[in-house]
């Protein structure tokens, strides 16, 4: 005989009544001796059959029912209870934020957009600062809950005007770079902004009106206008736009400087001195330099250079005028009868009008117009395109020397000295020089002749691979050396032009003349291709010639 089991407990019966008055829920139970006991998931779920799942639970009511249903025949207890929804707020600090705290209803009433703004309301907050959104948000979610629901208006002090920088920024640091050729130039130098007339350079921003504000409970909070600047009369070379009256434009071509506030435009570029801080300058204007220009820095302009130190052993390049209150010095080179070779000097001037300087020593020196030196020339190589004028702005004024070659006229205190040192002077071109002058130009035209076949080799290379960054290591090698190369072309083509500038200067047509108040042995003066080679002391030695003849005066 098989013995069968029933697996559907039978518990006590359970009944529910809630209070309409309290809102109280009262759980009874009778009959529980012999049947199962009832566990808290029974219980809860009779209750949410029941309908009253929504209600508030007594916990530790709920665990007394309990123990009563497993000891006892029968009992009640009241084990949960209706709930209405609560809010409370709180306020920040400083009165410009509020926060709505809230608890959810079981079985009770719900939250509405007007019991929250009763609630705001009776903590003070004024209904301007309520954020109604906030709100309604808040009232449909079914959860306890805190959420801002008030902010107040903060107060606006407006900017104040001022004068926005329109020119991109300059370096303020020297960057060492290396060459096409892959060598690191430590003097490298930076770039220096140059304006032409008329380019913006400044912007006014007007000043911001500003704005009252308030806090959460109504309390105004104070905001002021900004406050307008007005341009300085002391900023040189600005002037307002007539197109725009908040835009400031250069009068004239130059370097512009950022006051901050404000700007002006230096006419020339400035510095203390030339050396390892600067770097290698190279600016499209004048410069003024305050010192020295230290040994093998570069300074190349297209306009004026002033210089009040000294010169050594630097490349020195204007497209006008050099002013050089100080001398010029190179160092002692290797020489053959009294001349220093030319691919042996380390200290070069060039320009293609005036320079004037104190002294020269061992110094090479290219101008398009005229020469003039207060003390001395010593080993030298001078070329002028018109004159050459030693001590006429007061000095000694002696060439010893070197060679000087000038287009028409040499004015010269004293020519040699009394070691009787050889020293060549030129007046004209000779056909010897003609020639030379003739050989730089076809170079320069070669030289342009072969950048452009190279600048074209690069072209194309660009053109059959695009994407740089695939270029296998042959092909990378050999843009880095046309690279190198043009560079090249450009830098020899550069240094022709001042060259053949100057020659061109000299040859013209005109009266060749040269004068001098003491004149030694050794010293051999040309006009064209006519030669005085001087074999005794002379007192105010004076030439003229038309080309044909050297006549005495």
């Amino acid at each position: 005989m098989t013995e069968t089991t029933d697996t559907n407990p039978i518990y006590p019966e359970l009944d529910f009544e809630l209070d309409s008055q309290s809102g109280v829920l009262t759980a009874s139970f009778r009959e529980a001796k012999g049947k199962a006991k009832i566990d808290h998931d029974y219980l809860i779920e009779q209750v949410v059959n029941a309908g009253f799942g929504d209600l508030f639970f007594r916990d530790e009511a709920i665990q007394n029912f309990l123990f009563k249903a497993s000891n006892e025949d029968a009992g009640e207890a009241d084990i949960a209870e209706k709930r209405d929804a609560e809010i409370s707020i709180s306020v920040a600090d400083d009165h410009m934020k509020a926060y709505a705290t809230t608890t959810q209803a079981y079985g009770g009433a719900t939250l509405t957009a007007d019991d929250v703004v009763r609630a705001l309301k009776n903590k003070g907050v004024i209904e301007q600062a309520m954020d109604m959104d906030a709100i309604q948000k808040l009232i449909t979610l079914p959860f306890t809950n805190k959420m801002q629901v008030a902010t107040g208006k903060q107060s606006v002090i407006g900017k104040n005007g001022y004068f926005k920088w329109l020119l991109e920024k300059e370096e303020t640091s020297v960057h060492f770079v290396g060459n096409d050729e892959g060598i690191v130039d430590f003097r490298a130098g930076k770039k220096y902004l140059v304006v032409d007339q008329g380019a913006s350079v400044l912007k006014y921003v007007p000043a911001e009106k500003g704005s009252d504000g308030y806090d959460i409970r109504g309390h105004t909070l104070n905001g002021a206008d900004g406050k307008d600047i007005k341009a300085e009369r002391n900023w040189e070379g600005i002037e307002q736009a007539y197109h725009d009256p908040n835009i400031y434009v250069a009068k004239y071509k130059g370097h512009p400087v950022n006051l901050n506030p404000g700007a002006r435009i230096d006419k020339s570029l400035q510095f203390k001195a030339i050396d390892l801080k600067t770097g290698h300058v190279k600016f499209d204007g004048s410069l003024e330099i305050n010192g020295d220009i230290l040994p093998g820095m570069k300074v190349q302009a297209t306009g004026d250079i002033f210089i009040r130190g000294t010169i050594e052993s630097a490349l020195v390049e204007s497209g006008a005028n050099i002013y050089i209150a100080g001398g010029i010095l190179g160092n002692e080179q290797e020489t053959k009868d009294d001349v220093v070779l030319p691919e042996h000097f380390e200290c070069y001037i060039r320009a293609k009008g005036d320079v004037h300087a104190r002294f020269v020593s061992s110094v090479q020196i290219y101008a398009g117009h005229d020469i003039h030196l207060r003390e001395y020339s010593m080993h030298s190589e001078l070329y002028a395109g018109n004159g050459l004028f030693l001590g006429q702005e007061g000095g000694k004024g002696i060439l010893i020397g070197g060679q000087a070659i000038v287009g028409k006229t040499a004015v010269v205190n004293q020519l040699g000295n009394g070691t009787y040192v050889i020293t060549q002077l030129q007046i004209g071109l000779s056909d010897t020089l003609d020639r030379h002058f003739q050989y730089l130009k076809d170079e320069k035209h070669e030289l342009q002749s072969q950048a452009q076949t190279h600048i074209e080799a690069l072209q194309t290379l660009k053109t059959n691979h695009p994407d740089v960054e695939s270029l296998d290591q042959e092909t990378l090698q050999r843009v880095f050396e046309i690279k190198a190369t043009i560079n090249r072309l450009k830098h020899r083509a550069h240094e022709l032009n001042f060259k053949i500038h100057c020659y061109t200067a000299m040859d013209t047509p005109g009266k060749y003349s040269v004068s001098s108040r003491k004149a030694y042995p050794n010293v051999n003066i040309g006009i064209m291709n006519l030669v005085r080679k001087l074999e005794h002391e002379h007192n105010h030695l004076s030439l003229e010639s038309d080309g044909q003849a050297i006549v005495d005066n």
